[in-house]
């Protein structure tokens, strides 16, 4: 198996795995998977992916790489790479500290639009890539969510910080 669904077993009688969220997680060994969410970009946004990774007990050191896409519908294939994919942000440096191999572990990654969005990211979906690992040891995600949070508006803003100064400055 390269990439898919794994019930973490009972090995020498401990956990393969642990602190995943339901019975069973996302596993991925040289191979690449990726899900398109019904949800069009949009300007001035933060999007925030939050989920749990890591890699089994008995794996070797390896690094989690996640990406935020963006896919030009719904049907095309999810992957960085492929026509119609862009990507939009990555995880840097999530190496899985060897101590919790055998637990997962909760990780996030951020990416903000622009006040007005790019013609190229405009009526786009956002969409969850991931990486698998070079062939050993298998890497496993759990548990994403994906929130979005408007950014105020710069005249909002603008008033918000112009009423404060004024108020600091009467005192």
């Amino acid at each position: 198996m390269l990439a898919g669904v794994l019930n973490p077993p009972i090995l020498s009688g401990e956990p393969f795995l642990t602190g995943h969220d339901g019975e069973y997680v996302w596993s991925i060994q040289a191979a690449q998977a990726g899900q398109t969410r019904n949800v069009l970009l949009q300007p001035a946004t933060r999007y925030r992916l939050d989920f749990l990774g890591g890699i089994g007990r008995f794996g070797s050191d390896y690094f989690l790489s996640v990406s935020l896409i963006a896919v030009d519908d719904l049907q095309s294939l999810p992957l960085e790479n492929q026509p119609g994919v862009r990507r939009l942000a990555i995880t840097q440096g999530m190496q899985v500290p060897p101590e919790s191999h055998g637990t997962m572990l909760p990780y996030s990654l951020e990416y903000t639009t622009a006040e007005v969005l790019p013609p190229e990211l405009d009526g786009k979906y956002i969409g969850i890539h991931m990486y698998g690992s070079d062939g050993f040891p298998r890497v496993n995600y759990d548990d994403f969510r994906l929130t979005a949070t408007r950014l105020p508006e710069p005249k909002a803003l603008t008033l918000l910080l112009t009423c404060l100064f004024v108020s600091r400055h009467r005192r």
